[in-house]
């Protein structure tokens, strides 16, 4: 049905759900697609903030693959429609896979500082039981994201976790 073109939105999101399953799987190469696919959909509905979202999927995916430039852009890409969308819990969740991005190539202080701007979005949002969750990525892992596989599924998992309980 929703790929009749009754339920567009709901044919993106199964897509979206796809391919952070495909992610989680392992196969972040084959969760591309999906995800812009998805995005396709949603800027087909005029639907930014889902466009954000894709963006955020890609960003997931390719720091997996090892892309980390190409996880910066779509990270980037992500917080600046968040903003435009007034939509922080996804700006939030954007910047910390920034910061994880930014680990990976060196830039250790610079991933400490946006994993702090992370904090700080989700206590002016409300959401201080995230800001926790970040603020324990923060402490096991010091200024130092010394291994960013680690820290990256710290980050899925702090941020699975925070997701299931905000809603």
């Amino acid at each position: 049905m929703a790929r009749q073109g009754e339920h567009r939105d709901a044919e993106a999101w199964i897509l979206e759900t796809l391919g952070d399953a495909s992610v989680d799987a392992g196969d972040a190469a084959a969760s591309i697609d999906l995800y812009r696919e998805a995005m396709t959909i949603r800027a087909a509905l005029g639907d930014r903030g889902g466009l954000a979202i894709g963006h955020v999927g890609l960003c997931k995916a390719f720091s997996k693959t090892g892309d980390y430039d190409a996880a910066i852009v779509h990270c980037e890409k992500a917080r600046r429609i968040s903003v435009e969308v007034d939509d922080m819990w996804q700006y939030s969740v954007a910047t910390a896979y920034l910061a994880m991005a930014r680990a990976a190539l060196g830039l250790v202080e610079e991933a400490s500082d946006l994993l702090s701007a992370t904090r700080a979005a989700l206590d002016n949002a409300g959401d201080l039981m995230s800001s926790e969750r970040v603020a324990v990525l923060q402490r096991k892992h010091g200024a130092g994201v010394a291994d960013v596989a680690v820290g990256d599924d710290r980050l899925d998992r702090q941020l699975d976790s925070a997701c299931a309980n905000s809603f």
